[in-house]
């Protein structure tokens, strides 16, 4: 939907953006360029005509087959699940996001339709929606970036600046596997603050966070919103704060023994980015024991 500015903007009913699903970055980029094509008056769902041209323009791609390309993205909608809840807790639906996808060969171009089920999260909405800006949306790179952004541009409009998720939860909204990233410390490295960078380079608003810890086990994550341009806690530098005197000169020992820092100094170590975006990894070869990593970085 075009705003009286000129903006791009998808209405999508909060309940969505909550949902359980494993989407790439193409594909939700698709996803949200075919919601923002929604009029504010429509009553059922259309066909959305998505170009080679539009597809390379809200994904980035530079592909030489990009024609072959957005078949694929596409075709995949009709097989990818999305897990919404019900309005009890002991109900749950699934179903694909497309129902149908019609390829014109000899244009270039394909038809896209949204599942019927999507269509009281997307039609006539009058409460319990949000509005994405998609001019933002298309710059990310990271997918759990957008969904960050989704739950942001939420919260904001319903004023709400905290909020806390547990473990589990965290995992099921973004849908990660235990397997895909079983320590806290790679979650933290590979979702939240990639997350947290991109959305303080590209948006206006990003997140900062906190542990949330039963005894001396990380079981959940606080959150809260803040605008991009305000200072904020860099989590390495968080962590090496709280790391004792004799585990920073095993790290820095650790650093000295790659060749990017062979023979370094501690101040030009500590002055270097590298350093800081692969502290986690540091901790680990610096061989620390379990008992202090885990206190450090989690686990």
């Amino acid at each position: 939907m075009q705003t009286d500015s000129g903006e791009t903007i998808a209405v999508i009913g909060n309940q969505l953006l909550l949902a359980r699903h494993r989407l790439t970055v193409r594909q939700q980029k698709v996803i949200s360029w075919m919601a923002g094509q929604i009029a504010r008056d429509d009553v059922s769902l259309l066909d959305h005509k998505l170009s080679v041209a539009e597809f390379a323009k809200i994904t980035g791609s530079e592909s030489g087959s990009l024609y072959k390309e957005m078949e694929s993205v596409t075709t995949s909608l009709l097989r990818e699940v999305l897990h919404l809840r019900g309005p009890g807790d002991r109900q749950r639906v699934k179903f694909q996001w497309l129902s149908r996808a019609l390829y014109h060969d000899g244009e270039g171009t394909c038809e896209l339709r949204f599942h019927e089920e999507l269509k009281p999260h997307l039609l006539e909405l009058r409460r319990a929606f949000t509005q994405v800006r998609l001019e933002r949306f298309f710059q990310f790179r990271s997918k759990f970036t957008i969904r960050f952004f989704e739950r942001l541009e939420m919260l904001r409009g319903l004023n709400r600046l905290e909020w806390t998720l547990t473990l589990a939860e965290l995992r099921d909204w973004l849908g990660i596997e235990e397997k895909t990233y079983p320590q806290f410390g790679l979650l933290r490295k590979g979702v939240l603050d990639t997350a947290s960078r991109e959305l303080h380079e590209k948006s206006d608003w990003s997140f900062s966070y906190e542990v949330v810890k039963t005894g001396r086990r990380i079981t959940g994550v606080a959150f809260t919103v803040r605008r991009s341009g305000t200072p904020r806690v860099d989590p390495s530098r968080e962590r090496w704060r709280r790391a004792s005197v004799e585990v920073k000169a095993q790290v820095l020992d650790a650093a000295r023994g790659l060749q990017r820092w062979d023979g370094a100094t501690d101040e030009k170590i500590l002055t270097d980015d590298a350093f800081w975006s692969n502290l986690t990894d540091l901790f680990v070869k610096a061989e620390i024991g379990q008992a202090v990593f885990n206190e450090v970085i989690g686990t």
